[in-house]
């Protein structure tokens, strides 16, 4: 499976999935060598997390997965006519501007805020999107030079 796959899936999905899990634990690297290979019985096999399922795995995915990455998550468990109860999650690497008065630095919400039911639905969502979009400016990289 691709990335764009993978977050398609997550994007559908309504609760956490172990066959999520482990395309996940493949697509960052995080498996074995020629896990991506495996044919269905080693595939269901195959130990990692619930990312999908648990917000401290999918947090610690993110640094593993993105080191330095900050997460930005609000969840909310207010529901209306225009508003799912849910959660909504943001990965992003740089620093915002600093607070004036404060002097610590916002975080800066480089790109979207990804919405899933979940909360570690929404953290998947959001990593996956950020590694896609460093994998593309590596790429770039890579052709420009």
């Amino acid at each position: 499976m691709s990335i764009a796959e993978i977050i398609e899936s997550l994007e559908k999905a309504s609760g956490p999935s172990r066959y999520l899990d482990k395309d996940i634990h493949i697509i960052v690297g995080l498996a074995e060598p020629g896990a991506e290979n495996y044919g269905p019985y080693l595939y269901r096999k195959m130990a990692c997390p619930r990312y999908t399922e648990s917000v401290d795995a999918a947090i610690a995915l993110c640094e593993a997965a993105l080191p330095g990455a900050k997460i930005s998550l609000f969840v909310n468990h207010l529901t209306s006519a225009k508003d799912e109860s849910g959660a909504r999650a943001t990965v992003h690497r740089k620093k915002g501007p600093k607070c004036p008065y404060t002097g610590i630095r916002w975080p800066a919400c480089q790109g979207e805020c990804f919405h899933s039911k979940t909360a570690p639905l929404a953290i998947c969502i959001a990593l996956l999107k950020a590694k896609e979009a460093e994998d593309e400016r590596i790429k770039e990289r890579r052709i420009a030079a």
